[in-house]
């Protein structure tokens, strides 16, 4: 496996929570409120200000529809 840097998975994530939630078109209120988060949260991730938690995590993978 790959080393990634944090940083580097942090946006490689908020790029594909980004890219996955528009391909849904979901809004951020939408896509949190089917993850049981709220949307603000969800933002902060895609910004790059916030990391997640794990649980979080796979909160937003269930409600994606993503492994």
């Amino acid at each position: 496996m790959k080393h990634v840097k944090g940083s580097d998975l942090s946006t490689a994530l908020a790029g594909n929570l980004k890219r996955l939630r528009t391909r849904k078109k979901l809004t951020l209120r939408a896509a949190g409120s089917l993850a049981g988060l709220s949307g603000v949260y969800i933002w902060q991730i895609e910004a790059g200000i916030r990391a997640p938690t794990l649980v979080a995590v796979q909160k937003l993978a269930d409600a994606l529809g993503v492994k």
